[in-house]
Parts: structure tokens; C-alpha cells; sequence
């Protein structure tokens, strides 16, 4: 059985957006050939390795479910990048989703092949079902579509906007033992409480902070002057 055109496409759209997110050039078609990538590509990826054969699923249904994995997939994998020194930045989601459409659409290649030619999946654009049916469900597709689109732009333009992305600053209370809990809810009178601050400066530039301590309108403790380089920290 020859090179599936479909799995070509989706690979070759990965690695084109991984090598413009990679350079940081031409926004605009990043944001072209996001919106696929993302709503689509890992999705159909799944849904080709899980239903290999033609008569498995409908166009329609395959359409739909490729767009739901898609977006499971994404949120699976921020999730789970939120757990690692990654983080759920640009370069790191972009490379997971390219790996898993690559992976999945490895697996759907192998899985194709072990089915008769004659029942292999292979895509072919669905006029003919589209024409026939209702206008009701046309309108409903069309509805859908509309969702996607909206919603997928607010995701691609992560994708393609990923200095702004990565840019911020991260401040941080520990307590006692040195772990986010365990912080002192009292201080008597005369007494104290030992807490740790933290600053790490994500900014893509030097900054300068200023931690400023206050107890009701009063302000009882001031540091100034922690002027930390790009990914420098504090505490």
C-alpha cells in the first residue's frame, strides 16, 4: 500500500508550523496553517490509528471526532506540561502536538496496511454525502464550523504570538518549611513568623521589582532594588 496523502499532509503541516513558531516568521500564515494543526491534525491523527478501515466511520462523524480529540489531546497535553520545567509555553506544546500527530499517523500507516487495500481508509472530499443532506444539518455543520473557528483562533494565535506568550513574572510565598502550605494565619504581638519570598523574572528582559509589606493602610516593611536579568531569581 503506498504513502497515505492524508498522513503526508498532516506531518508536512506539523512541521511547517514547528519551523515558523521555531523562527518566529510569518505571522500571518502561522496563524493559516495553526488553525488546522491544532483543531485538526492530532485528531484525525487518533481517529485514522483507531478506525483504520473506510467503513468504520462516516465522513461527518470522522470529521468530528478528529476536531474533539483535537482538543483533548491539546488540553492533555498542557495539562501535563504544566507539571514539567516546560511549562505550557509556545515552543513546547507546538513540538508535543507535531510529536503526537507523528506518532499517531506512524500508527495509522501500520494499521492501514493490515487491512485489505479495497477497506483501507483513504480521504476523498464528500460531495455527494454533503449534497444530500438536509438543510437543517447543513446549517448545523455550518453553525459548528463557525464555533470551531472562533474558538481555534483564540487558541492559534498562542501559536503565533509566542514572545508574548512567555513573558511574565513569578512571585511566590513559601512558608515555614519551605513549601507552598503551612502559612502563619497570626503573629501576636511581639512575636514572629518566618516566610520566604520568591521572584523569577520571565520578562524576556532586566527588570527591577520592589516587594512592599503592608498591614492594614500601614506599610511596614519595604525591599527595593532586586534588579534580576532575564530568567534570574529571587528569595
Amino acid at each position: 500500500m503506498k504513502a497515505s496523502p492524508d498522513l503526508l499532509v498532516l506531518n508536512g503541516l506539523s512541521a511547517a508550523v514547528l519551523l515558523l513558531v521555531s523562527l518566529q516568521i510569518g505571522s500571518g500564515l502561522r496563524l493559516a496553517l495553526a488553525l488546522p494543526f491544532i483543531l485538526f491534525s492530532p485528531g484525525y491523527a487518533i481517529a485514522s490509528a483507531l478506525f483504520p478501515r473506510r467503513a468504520d466511520l462516516g465522513w461527518v462523524e470522522r470529521a468530528f471526532l478528529s476536531v474533539g480529540l483535537s482538543f483533548a489531546s491539546t488540553s492533555v497535553i498542557g495539562l501535563l506540561l504544566n507539571f514539567t520545567p516546560l511549562g505550557i509555553s509556545v515552543y513546547p506544546v507546538t513540538a508535543s502536538l507535531a510529536a503526537l500527530t507523528l506518532a499517531f499517523s506512524a500508527a495509522s500507516a501500520r494499521r492501514r496496511r493490515a487491512v485489505p487495500p479495497e477497506d483501507a481508509f483513504s480521504p476523498s472530499l464528500p460531495l455527494d454525502a454533503f449534497r444530500r443532506l438536509g438543510r437543517n444539518d447543513k446549517l448545523a455543520l455550518a453553525s459548528a464550523g463557525a464555533a470551531l473557528l472562533l474558538v481555534g483562533d483564540a487558541t492559534a494565535a498562542f501559536v503565533c504570538t509566542p514572545g508574548a506568550a512567555e513573558r511574565f513574572t513569578e512571585f511566590y510565598i513559601l512558608g515555614p518549611g519551605g513549601m507552598a502550605e503551612g502559612y502563619p494565619a497570626t503573629v501576636g504581638n511581639g512575636g514572629g513568623q518566618t516566610i520566604t519570598i520568591g521572584i523569577n523574572n520571565h520578562e524576556g528582559a532586566p527588570a527591577t521589582y520592589s516587594v512592599i509589606v503592608r498591614l492594614g493602610n500601614s506599610t511596614i516593611g519595604t525591599i527595593g532594588g532586586i534588579a534580576l536579568a532575564d530568567g534570574e531569581g529571587w528569595a
